[in-house]
């Protein structure tokens, strides 16, 4: 039986600056892109998401990236800059930002941590990775919170290079940080979902950085490979394993929040995605909200680092 194994990292109090995103660009492009009006409801909905599709097909292509909005029902975005191989590593986000009303993101402001720091990252990484051959660059038509976000699924059942893409990545919120007395309340849907990181940090609770990444048993390689890469970053990755296949996860029992990010769809098809998140929705919600763009950026140079090995 195929198994899920869970990682969480763990930043250390120093920043070892090896790499070479920023954190300036990183916050250039969440200042760039957020907005206060971007439930779907609301009639500014459909002009933030093309303005931020829009703002994310310029920046590519400022950095020589050949780009296309897939055709279909989805504004699927689809760069790469270098020779498409048989061998393709992903790197994905969605850029449909969660919005300010959104239940449980009261805190997540224009979709500052979902998803704008995800794509201030990614665009970074394709500015560093231009010309690389073996990577496709995907931005997900989604806003995610839906199990097998539809976005993601039609991506993966049109897609006409998917058999090339053998690995990948998902940014998911990746900038949320709090330190403050009294954000160490954990939920017991927390506590439900991932019994054993509930059990490892629940005496600090959520406070601090830290950076969840989900992987089926067909990712074990790639989340190693980034755990010796994050350990450069000061980052501790610590690896849980879950008796559950990933056909069993995304459509049943208590661990299909998994599934709830664009990777889901993915899990089916038998790719092998790592997702990097901080788990914002499930932490910190009483409590203000900053982004600290210094730990994406470490997180982005990581992520250039096992796409250049």
């Amino acid at each position: 039986m195929k198994q899920t194994l869970v990682y969480i990292l763990f930043v250390s109090a120093f920043y070892n600056a090896l790499g070479q995103v920023t954190s300036y660009a990183i916050q250039n492009t969440i200042t760039d892109i957020s907005s206060d009006a971007v439930c779907p409801d609301d009639p500014g909905f459909k002009t933030v998401v093309a303005k931020t599709k829009n703002y994310i097909l310029s920046q590519l292509k400022s950095y020589n990236y050949t780009t296309s909005v897939r055709p279909g029902p989805f504004n699927n975005i689809v760069a790469y800059s270098g020779e498409i191989t048989t061998d393709m590593g992903i790197l994905m986000v969605h850029y449909q930002p969660r919005c300010t009303g959104t239940p449980g993101y009261a805190l997540n402001p224009g979709g500052i941590d979902d998803n704008a720091a995800g794509i201030g990252a990614a665009l970074e990484i394709a500015r560093e990775l231009a010309g690389l051959p073996g990577v496709f660059l995907v931005f997900i038509d989604d806003s995610c919170g839906k199990l097998l976000p539809p976005g993601a699924a039609y991506f993966v059942d049109n897609f006409p290079f998917l058999d090339k893409i053998t690995w990948g990545i998902n940014l998911d919120e990746i900038a949320n940080f709090n330190d403050t007395v009294g954000s160490a309340n954990i939920p017991e849907s927390f506590s439900q979902l991932l019994p054993a990181i509930y059990e490892m940090i629940k005496e600090d609770g959520f406070r601090g950085n830290f950076i969840a990444g989900f992987a089926d048993l067909n990712s074990t390689s790639i989340a190693k490979d980034m755990e010796g890469i994050m350990s450069l970053y000061g980052v501790k990755m610590y690896p849980f394993s879950l008796p559950y296949p990933a056909s069993s996860i995304c459509t049943q029992g208590p661990l299909m929040g998994l599934c709830l990010s664009i990777n889901g769809p993915f899990w089916l098809k038998n790719i092998p995605i790592l997702e990097l998140t901080d788990m914002s929705p499930q932490r910190n919600l009483q409590i203000g909200f900053m982004p600290n763009t210094t730990w994406a950026a470490m997180i982005a140079n990581g992520v250039v680092d096992m796409f250049e090995k």
